[in-house]
């Protein structure tokens, strides 16, 4: 793949990696498809074996390997299967709530992907070129790219916490008298964070308690 798509943004949160979605999405979809494309071949790809099925999703230990090569590609970090396959099974959970409020056409995934693309100074013509030489199905890196808008969109709506929000946060800390607080300029980006992490955390544990998760022992 050419350096046009490798722009990885590198170990942030995972709240504020959703603040910018739009952009990580192309970057993900392009890197993911290509570095896995290649993982696939050498390793031998066609591993359909059910890893585990969430809310009557089937996710697959091919889908576990993409997983893994993600992570390490994009933040570094090897992961072990288990750890891959609880991310997907994450993952899974959040799109099929997304889905539920919009889920994006491929006509809207692919307007999406023109502007961004225009963006940077590039075409969906140049961003085809770009994927058949390495082999990959355009319009399967684009399911992919709807894929990943779908799920940010809904996150960033989900957990969004308004400056409202974090002034009343701030009021709170403010009434302990042993606290000497900075201004609330100063912290309000740091309590919004803190927010929207805490907005995450809660809310894909209220997905894991109400899903029916089967893992599958492998043979």
């Amino acid at each position: 793949m050419s350096k046009r798509a490798a722009r990885p943004g590198g170990a942030r949160g995972m709240t504020s990696r959703f603040r910018d979605w739009r952009v990580m999405a192309i970057v993900a979809g392009v890197m993911a498809l290509v570095v896995v494309a290649v993982v696939m071949a050498v390793a031998g790809a066609n591993n359909v074996e059910i890893a585990a099925i969430v809310n009557g999703h089937r996710i697959t230990a091919d889908d576990v390997t993409q997983m893994q090569v993600r992570n390490e590609l994009f933040y570094g970090e090897v992961i072990d299967f288990e750890r891959a396959l609880e991310r997907l099974i994450t993952e899974e959970l959040v799109y099929q709530e997304a889905i539920k409020d919009h889920l994006l056409s491929p006509e809207e995934a692919e307007q999406e992907l023109e502007a961004q693309l225009a963006g940077d100074g590039l075409t969906v013509e140049l961003l085809k070129a770009d994927l058949e030489r390495d082999g990959i199905v355009y319009a399967e890196y684009l399911e992919t790219f709807r894929r990943e808008l779908t799920v940010g969109y809904y996150l960033a709506v989900a957990i969004a916490v308004t400056e409202e929000e974090a002034r009343e946060r701030y009021d709170e800390y403010a009434e302990n008298p042993e606290l000497e607080l900075p201004s609330f300029e100063s912290v309000k980006e740091q309590i919004i964070f803190q927010m929207e992490e805490q907005n995450l955390v809660g809310l894909l544990a209220a997905f894991r308690k109400n899903a029916v998760i089967e893992y599958m022992e492998s043979g």
